[in-house]
């Protein structure tokens, strides 16, 4: 059955409220793939219109982290969005590279497939153009996932473009080359309680912030504005929106990829 005009109508409000309460921007996926995973949410909780929906989100602000969870956000592996990856080295990086040092900083790692994911392309750059003074500092909050990444061993590489396989060893499993990990720093920080790091010349925080509060995201946004040199580069996830007072520390550089300059 088709939707009607209403309904249509209805569902962009419940999508307006989740991106100006949760940063959860979700223009990105398919509308009838969206419609269908909240359409599912809202029969398991017994209610059938997306105006009662607004309400029930107002009432148990909790069901923010059940959409996520139905959209399987939190997922992590190499090479994850590609185009996003595309457009950082074709035309993000040739602007960095202009500079003989560079500091990057992986927020919310996970187990590390993201942080290598960027020391790969930043190798590939150096191949090609010459080496420079490059610096890539890995964080998370989870000491397990983080004992993960220092390993750098995974049992799929999957979504890998062909090219970078160079940078594995195959045994019983994958391991990220030595010359990749070493490019790499892990250590534990919490992005709101943390100290407050600075000097950055990219910050690169995907598929996090949407898990905080509205008011926790500016703070996090306050504090990468802090971190980056002037003109510095954010990468957001593909579902996640600056909200707020957040809008007046970034700007869009490419929006849909959620690449960000610092004002």
């Amino acid at each position: 059955m088709q939707p009607t005009p209403g309904d249509v109508a209805e569902l962009e409000d419940v999508l307006t409220k989740l991106r100006e309460e949760r940063g959860i921007d979700l223009t990105q996926y398919k509308p009838r793939f969206v419609r269908r995973r909240l359409e599912a949410r809202m029969k398991l909780c017994g209610i059938g219109t997306w105006d009662e929906y607004l309400g029930y989100l107002e009432s148990h602000p909790e069901e923010y982290d059940e959409i996520l969870k139905r959209l399987s956000i939190s997922v992590t592996e190499f090479f994850r969005n590609p185009r996003v990856w595309s457009v950082f080295e074709k035309k993000v990086l040739p602007q960095l590279w202009e500079k003989k040092r560079l500091r990057f900083w992986c927020a919310g790692v996970a187990t590390g497939e993201e942080a290598y994911t960027l020391a790969m392309i930043l190798r590939k750059s150096e191949m090609r153009f010459g080496e420079r003074d490059i610096s890539i500092t890995a964080t998370d909050v989870d000491t397990g996932a983080l004992r993960h990444a220092r390993r750098g061993v995974y049992q799929s590489i999957k979504g890998v473009p062909r090219y970078y396989l160079r940078f594995f060893e195959e045994d019983e499993h994958y391991r990220v080359k030595k010359e990749i990990r070493q490019m790499v720093h892990f250590c534990t920080h919490n992005l709101l309680t943390g100290r407050q790091f600075r000097f950055f010349d990219v910050v690169i925080c995907r598929n996090v912030i949407i898990y905080f509060s509205r008011d926790e995201q500016v703070s996090v946004l306050k504090r990468f504005h802090t971190a980056l040199n002037p003109g510095g580069i954010l990468v957001l996830g593909r579902t996640e929106a600056i909200i707020g007072p957040g809008r007046g520390y970034f700007s869009a550089l490419y929006a849909r990829e959620k690449i960000y300059q610092k004002c």
